[in-house]
């Protein structure tokens, strides 16, 4: 799931930054984590750089957002497309369109996922062996 909202919020580009929020935030990371979460962030020593230089933080940052939305809405497509969204009902086309998306590349990723392994696998040993 983290991976398909990766690549449709940014094609997996780390330092990707969107500022043009018509509510003047921000976004940040192959996540595009929104800058109003960068307050408690902060309380949790993840700073809006170390989204945009750390793969890990900013992937398991991601995580956090979207359990946060499970944990208040449920778990649905409609609350995945509360990641990019909101809850807004005034903007559930949009959040629809998204969660689509993201299901859509979600089963894509999901069919790849064995010859992934097995290629994955491969490449693992070749490097030791290397």
């Amino acid at each position: 799931m983290l991976e398909a909202i990766a690549w449709k919020e940014s094609k997996f580009s780390l330092s990707s930054v969107n500022a043009a929020n018509s509510n003047h935030t921000e976004d940040v990371c192959m996540m595009q984590v929104n800058s109003v979460h960068f307050g408690r962030l902060k309380q949790l020593g993840v700073t809006r750089d170390t989204l945009l230089h750390d793969p890990c933080t900013c992937i398991a940052t991601g995580a956090w957002v979207l359990h946060g939305l499970f944990r208040q809405y449920g778990r649905s497509w409609n609350t995945v497309g509360m990641y990019n969204t909101g809850p807004s009902e005034k903007r559930h086309q949009l959040r629809q369109r998204y969660a689509d998306d993201v299901q859509r590349i979600y089963k894509i990723l999901q069919e790849q996922q064995p010859a992934r392994r097995e290629e994955d696998f491969f490449a693992s040993n070749e490097a030791v062996k290397g």
